[in-house]
């Protein structure tokens, strides 16, 4: 009877474990690079003058928190971290 009811148990667990899941997932290149690096004495480097920067990165971080995504990622956010983060709830 132990077998049976232990059968049972592990028959209804089946379509448990086969159960389908759904994720939402995105990637975003946030190119935070500076507009401009100063090598203090040295010279000053025009690396990323038309990067979005901050008014940019604060455009991404609602995006992400309104859309409901379950993962991103996220490259690029060398400068720009804090200001992603600022609106996404975690």
């Amino acid at each position: 009877m132990k077998k049976l009811i232990l059968f049972l148990c592990l028959l209804m667990a089946i379509p448990a474990i086969a159960t389908k899941k759904t994720f939402k997932a995105a990637c975003l290149n946030v190119d935070g690079l500076p507009p401009t690096v100063d090598i203090t004495g040295i010279t000053k480097i025009n690396m990323n003058p038309e990067g979005p920067q901050e008014t940019g990165t604060a455009k991404m971080s609602e995006l992400v928190a309104n859309k409901g995504w379950d993962f991103f990622a996220v490259s690029e956010a060398f400068n720009y971290n804090d200001i992603l983060m600022s609106k996404i709830k975690g």
